[in-house]
């Protein structure tokens, strides 16, 4: 899955336009639980004829994404990472954990859409840390791989705090990647019109917040960046959010 990854960053950069964007979202409940998602959307792959046919080598090809996939039809699929094999489960530090995430992906040729969805129905925020510490573990295991291969240089890996109302992104640890260096410019070239745009479902109003450049609209916070600020550090993601009890 890593040289998906690598593929899929050569791909965009041959358009010369950006073909990636990403949404991370976060609905808590009163309870502190609540769903958790980033999705990519690579819907800029069908912007003309060379990447369509290098998209079909890419998912039909040996080690592709081994889908199977005709690009004239209709896909939308779900997959569970609890269907991994029963010996990658095994693996894992908490292999129940994986019955809360899930994949799913959707390519419409038509519709100009191909995105990828990863939904985490979490218990309690610190599952989200969890996840994301256990996630590259999953690297060699078929449905975590893909997801895995983009965490890698992930730079916005979720440390969240609930105290009462009162909701706390932390700075996010530094990950050492697994891309050497020419990879790693590639990626930043590939990134460099990309955005990063995080939004905040909450269970009451917000009275507050102190992350830069968020905007509020009643129990809601959006906070739009470009994703090459982010990985190099010049936007921020961590702050407070306060909300009221309804």
């Amino acid at each position: 899955m890593r040289k998906v990854t690598i593929l899929l960053l050569g791909f965009c950069l041959m358009s010369l336009t950006s073909c990636i964007d990403m949404l991370e979202e976060l609905y808590l409940n009163k309870d502190g639980s609540g769903t958790y998602s980033i999705t990519f959307d690579m819907s800029g792959l069908f912007s003309d004829p060379m990447m369509k046919g290098m998209m079909e080598e890419l998912l039909q090809g040996e080690g592709g994404l081994s889908l199977n996939h005709d690009l004239s039809q209709v896909m939308d699929t779900m997959i569970m990472f609890s269907d991994m094999s029963k010996e990658g489960l095994q693996k894992m530090e908490k292999p129940e954990f994986w019955k809360k995430v899930s994949m799913r992906i959707v390519m419409n040729e038509g519709e100009k859409a191909f995105r990828s969805e990863v939904r985490l129905n979490f218990t309690s925020l610190d599952d989200i840390d969890y996840f994301y510490k256990n996630l590259d573990k999953l690297g060699a295991n078929e449905a975590g791989g893909g997801m895995g291969s983009m965490a890698s240089f992930l730079p916005t890996r979720g440390l969240f705090k609930l105290n009462k109302r009162n909701l706390q992104r932390l700075p996010a640890p530094k990950v050492d990647s697994s891309l050497n260096g020419e990879e790693m410019d590639m990626a930043k070239m590939f990134f460099s019109a990309a955005s990063y745009k995080t939004t905040y479902h909450l269970p009451g109003r917000v009275a507050r917040t102190t992350i830069p450049g968020a905007e509020v609209d009643g129990k809601t916070i959006t906070i739009t960046n470009s994703f090459l600020d982010i990985m190099e550090g010049r936007a921020k993601l961590d702050g407070e959010i306060k909300y009221k009890k309804r």
